[in-house]
């Protein structure tokens, strides 16, 4: 996936969309698995001291459905010693719980690579899969754990892999900016005061039309959305105001082309 990008975007897993938990999964009343569907990762559903194996997180998008091709898991820690964590798999359905396909799968928990300040082992998880429309139920399952885990967001909706490299312009860094609060989907998302995060400059040349308006479209996103990153990383990003988000037409092209820019910057 090295210099590739993948965004997940149109996020439906959201209380203010109308998402709710079905039943009652293994939890801690002080962090309830609702609190999976703010877009505010550092407000937590947290499992009990011990989950008893195999924890399932449903999820009812509510309406009619959506078309979803790509997940997440966001902000997800562990207090296990060993670098490892439960096994994910995703589950969805048109018609209900009981008729769930699974579309994606976290086996062997090689995502466990980074740490908290704590010491715990904290990790985001973005995959893409084949698009399936009208999915209104939806299934997180972890397994198997008997240790305590916690998790900021999970996240679905479209996913867009261009299929291409970006421009060699593009560029990532790393900065420790002051305490900024951000306005996404009437809720706030709070970017701590001296948390060190990548800020991401993407530019991509010549594209054409159907990936600009992709562009656009995640120029617009007023929640946080997904993306792995290119060097691999998963993380949950937002766009960078006011810097605006610029296309240049070249004009002698047939078909039309352009070059445009993103800006993001992860959330800690």
């Amino acid at each position: 996936m090295a210099n590739r990008v993948v965004f997940v975007y149109d996020d439906a897993a959201l209380a203010s969309k109308g998402a709710v938990i079905s039943g009652t999964p293994s939890a801690d009343p002080a962090f309830p698995a609702s609190n999976v569907l703010n877009p505010d990762r550092k407000i937590r559903w947290r499992t009990a001291a011990n989950p008893g194996g195999q924890v399932d997180l449903d999820v009812d998008l509510g309406g009619a459905g959506v078309t979803l091709s790509g997940v997440a898991v966001l902000g997800l820690l562990t207090e296990q010693v060993a670098p490892a964590g439960p096994d994910i798999e995703f589950f969805s359905s048109s018609t209900g719980f009981g008729a769930l396909t699974s579309r994606a799968t976290l086996t062997g928990a090689t995502y466990w690579s980074e740490l908290d300040p704590g010491g715990l082992r904290v990790r985001d998880w973005i995959e893409t899969f084949s698009a399936a429309a009208g999915q209104r139920y939806c299934r997180w399952r972890f397994a198997p754990s008997s240790v305590r885990f916690s998790l900021g967001k999970v996240l679905v909706g479209t996913a867009t892999d261009f299929g291409f490299y970006y421009s060699p312009g593009s560029e990532y860094s790393w900065f420790t900016p002051g305490e900024i609060t951000r306005d996404a989907d009437s809720d706030l998302v709070h970017l701590e005061c001296g948390l060190p995060r990548r800020l991401y400059d993407y530019q991509y040349s010549e594209i054409q039309d159907s990936h600009r308006l992709v562009i656009e479209k995640l120029a617009r996103q007023n929640r946080p959305f997904a993306m792995i990153d290119s060097v691999g990383n998963s993380n949950q990003v937002v766009i960078v105001p006011p810097t605006p988000t610029t296309f240049v037409h070249l004009f002698d092209e047939t078909p039309s082309l352009w070059n445009g820019s993103l800006r993001l910057e992860q959330l800690p």
